[in-house]
């Protein structure tokens, strides 16, 4: 039998549940992190994730045509502009989904601590978790 098993059995079919979620958002929530990482690493660096590049490139293609250099100057500067307002846009959106993850995970560590489950179990499962 697993371990959510036997947590159900014993404790209950909604305390299972809940450790699943709680894992859940833990594994969401290092990733996001990660990615937060990775974006700010890419401003500092100041390279282009591969995913903004696919997704403005037909941008560019559009406002690359037969232009004189001056005008083709002032297209590839807006795109390098382009480029950093979807980076930091995506840094803030990632910024904010951590911050709603952090109160989905504090709502339901309460939730666990208010179970009938044994506080020394949810104290070691949530380290171990986070």
């Amino acid at each position: 039998m697993g371990f959510y098993q036997t947590i159900g059995k014993t404790y209950g079919r909604n305390t299972s549940i809940l450790m699943k979620k709680l894992a859940k958002t833990c594994k969401r929530q290092a990733s996001l992190r990660n990615r937060r990482i990775f974006f700010l690493r890419c401003r500092k660096e100041r390279c282009t994730p591969k995913h903004i590049q696919h997704s403005v490139k037909n941008i560019r293609q559009i406002l690359s045509g037969t232009f004189n250099a001056i005008l083709s100057t002032k297209v590839e500067n807006f795109i390098q502009q382009l480029y950093r307002r979807i980076l930091s846009l995506e840094i803030k959106l990632t910024c904010d989904s951590i911050s709603v993850t952090q109160m989905q995970l504090k709502q339901l560590k309460s939730k666990l601590y208010d179970d009938n489950i044994p506080n020394e179990l949810v104290d070691s499962y949530v380290n171990l978790q986070e």
